[in-house]
């Protein structure tokens, strides 16, 4: 069994109805750059540029190295430092395993890459992970340097799903989604607003 989920609260502020419209105007489909404009204003709307925050669209390589398939990532960054990521998948991939084998495996190595420049006033970095609107969060402990959820370890001989269905719980057109993310937000920018309030 996954953990026991909490029942939204009634008091926090949800999404503006501009921002959920924006989602449910995407034609059904699987085309991953339908996601991003309204990723991106979603997450420019809680991280704004006024508040000290930017949001920068990273392109990542696919696959091997040499790979000419590229993803687009958002960088959320406060004082220049990362203080979470979030990557975009098509929605028609979640149910395939090798493809949320492939989003968790880029979620660990964007976590390798970023964790040297995470800033000393978070010690915990969020990776988020979503297929069209269900959202998996990822942490990454910067002290311990430990990644929750724990990798699934593969087997030579039986094929395993390294990455179930279960770690993404949530889905950002419903209510207990849209909370979710919510209170991730506020967690980080207590931090950031923590570490301005000690810099002046």
């Amino acid at each position: 069994m996954g953990p026991k989920r909490r029942k939204p609260d009634q008091s926090i502020q949800l999404f503006p109805e501009y921002i959920k419209n924006r989602f449910k105007i995407i034609k059904r489909g699987n085309i991953e750059k339908d996601y991003y404009p309204p990723y991106n204003i979603l997450l420019t709307e809680y991280f704004p540029a006024y508040e000290g925050y930017s949001v920068a669209p990273v392109a990542q390589p696919v696959g091997e190295r040499d790979s000419i398939d590229f993803t687009v990532e958002y960088v959320v960054e406060c004082n220049a430092k990362p203080v979470m990521f979030l990557e975009i998948k098509a929605p028609d991939d979640f149910e395939k395993d090798s493809k949320r084998q492939e989003a968790d495996e880029q979620m660990r190595r964007r976590f390798r890459q970023l964790i040297d420049d995470c800033p000393d006033f978070i010690n915990k970095l969020y990776g988020l992970s979503a297929f069209g609107t269900k959202m998996a969060y990822y942490t990454l402990d910067t002290e311990e340097r430990k990644i929750t959820p724990l990798k699934i370890k593969d087997d030579d001989i039986y094929i395993k799903d390294t990455a179930p269905k279960k770690w993404w719980d949530s889905d950002m057109l419903q209510q207990g989604g849209e909370q979710r993310f919510l209170e991730v937000v506020e967690e980080i920018k207590a931090r950031c607003r923590d570490f301005s309030g000690r810099r002046i």
